[in-house]
């Protein structure tokens, strides 16, 4: 299996280093973890990311949602939406977008991480 990369994006620096350390004990997984939405865009810019974990509520002026969507125009990849609440993303915010995937609940367990890799890479 060719190494797949996965970028993180999270504000809170502790949750986004746990979900990289699950992340990287699975084997063939590379991860990058930003927080804000320029180094977003420049990981995206870089065409070498096959799947987004993004935090909903990050501490920027705009939502993952809305980060999300901005992406869209850089490089299109599958985005799975990681919070504590999921019902901060209503079913249509999914449905408008292909890329959007699903809404998991944060944080993120090992089985979770490997049901989404199985259902998304």
């Amino acid at each position: 299996m060719a190494v797949k990369n996965i970028l993180l994006v999270e504000d809170e620096e502790i949750i986004g280093f746990l979900h990289s350390k699950q992340i990287q004990s699975l084997g063939e997984y590379r991860t990058v973890i930003v927080s804000n939405s320029g180094d977003y865009m420049n990981q995206l810019a870089s065409k070498m990311i096959d799947l987004v974990l993004m935090d909903v509520q990050l501490g920027i002026s705009m939502s993952g949602v809305e980060l999300a969507k901005k992406g869209l125009a850089v490089h299109s990849t599958p985005i799975v939406f990681v919070t504590g609440d999921v019902s901060s993303v209503p079913e249509s915010v999914l449905q408008e977008v292909e890329e959007f995937k699903c809404v998991v609940q944060k944080p993120l367990r090992k089985e979770k991480i490997i049901e989404l890799f199985d259902q998304f890479l």
